[in-house]
């Protein structure tokens, strides 16, 4: 099995969960897709479980910082439900030793405010 198989084998157990187990509409799934595609993009993962088991708060905390730049405060959001939403999939399977899903910061703003706040800047 190719690393791109199991990237999409791991991804699409994902999003099928998503419409099993929480009842989620297509539209909604694509949305997550997209999420979670740029969030994978952010950390130059392949998808591996291998790649992602080595995932930590600082990885997390830097795709949540960098799309607050892109993004506004409230479309955040979905933003980092998607993402927890992974974190959570992923330590449910054990690819994860521990929840990162706690370590998404929903206010990403918040954060980047209390960042220059402490170094002066803004």
């Amino acid at each position: 099995m190719t690393q791109v198989a199991v990237r999409t084998s791991l991804a699409d157990e994902f999003y099928r969960s998503l419409a099993v187990e929480r009842g989620l509409q297509p539209c909604t799934i694509e949305g997550y897709r997209n999420f979670v595609g740029r969030f994978l993009r952010h950390l130059g993962s392949d998808g591996s479980a291998e790649g992602l088991s080595r995932l930590g708060v600082r990885d997390v905390d830097s795709f949540v910082v960098s799309a607050g730049r892109s993004y506004s405060r409230r479309s955040m959001r979905p933003v980092c439900t998607a993402v927890r939403g992974l974190l959570r999939f992923l330590y449910r399977k054990r690819v994860l030793r521990r929840d990162l899903s706690v370590a998404v910061i929903v206010s990403v703003s918040t954060l980047l405010e209390a960042r220059e706040a402490v170094s002066g800047h803004g």
